[in-house]
């Protein structure tokens, strides 16, 4: 039996009512947005020396590394090799694949081996 708009349990009775407005489509997804936002890391000496110590490491024996980083309220991870480093402003390149990201050290919040 096919279903209609008065079959129990059906979303067809609704069907004719969605709609979205592109204000509120705009504004849902802003929500959405602010609602995943993650505040960007804060790292204490002893781990920006680590981290800038594994990134030294990776670039002289070029090591596999896994980086965690934050980038527009999200953290991300990527799996590369250092590609090139920057003192001022701090800043690396990964090699990951054919694409090469640009992270500053300030967003970095983990670097380990590639295990």
């Amino acid at each position: 039996m096919k279903p209609n708009k008065l079959t129990p349990n059906s979303n067809l009775r609704w069907e004719s009512s969605r709609m979205i407005l592109p204000e509120w489509r705009k504004q849902w997804l802003e929500r959405q947005k602010a609602q995943t936002w993650q505040h960007p890391p804060e790292l204490d000496d002893q781990m920006i020396e680590e981290v800038m110590q594994m990134i030294h490491d990776g670039m002289a024996y070029t090591w596999l590394l896994d980086v965690t980083y934050w980038q527009d309220g999200q953290f991300h991870t990527a799996t590369g090799y250092i590609a090139r480093f920057r003192d001022r402003p701090p800043q690396i390149w990964i090699q990951v694949g054919e694409v090469v990201l640009s992270i500053f050290v300030e967003h970095l919040q983990a670097v380990a081996w590639q295990a």
